[in-house]
């Protein structure tokens, strides 16, 4: 109940077109101020990154210039999140932040580039990890010993400090 009451006064906000104060919220889901369940799901929605606050406003993520979704990796490093309020966001290899394919994540939306091609952006936030565990080979050559996942869209390969390798 917390999370879908969460993600209707994030629709609301996103429907509104601006960003509203925190008493805003309560009359936009046609709640009483001070409710106690809107405010458990307004400290979710801002947990969740499904809002965000600028001082002491509060808006959708599309308002302040990011994009709130699911990463979509393929297995030559890149990915796209979309959300269901506009364009799939592409990220290149090099702005993953440590990002696995499935991962919920926050991204802040590039300026465009003059290539006629489709928005960029960059993770700034995993809010949730799909993956709690990787299976993969382990590689000991090199300076450092990594693991390569089994699944190539999961994640770049895994570095792992040598003091947890026996054992």
């Amino acid at each position: 109940v917390l999370m879908m009451l969460a993600q209707k006064i994030a629709d609301k906000v996103h429907e509104c077109g601006h960003a509203v104060k925190r008493d805003e919220l309560f009359s936009l889901v046609g709640a009483k101020k001070g409710d106690k369940a809107v405010h458990a799901a307004i400290d979710y929605a801002l947990l969740e990154s499904m809002l965000l606050r600028r001082d002491a406003l509060y808006c959708s993520p599309r308002q302040a210039g990011r994009v709130r979704g699911r990463l979509q990796r393929s297995t030559r490093g890149f990915g796209f999140v979309g959300d269901k309020l506009g364009d799939d966001l592409f990220i290149p290899p090099n702005a993953m932040a440590g990002a696995m394919n499935g991962d919920i994540v926050l991204c802040t939306i590039l300026p465009p580039k003059m290539n006629g091609k489709g928005p960029e952006g960059r993770i700034e936030k995993i809010v949730e990890r799909k993956t709690k565990y990787v299976v993969g080979i382990v590689d000991l050559k090199g300076r450092a010993p990594r693991l390569q996942p089994d699944e190539m869209k999961l994640c770049d390969p895994i570095y792992i400090d040598k003091r947890f390798l026996n054992g």
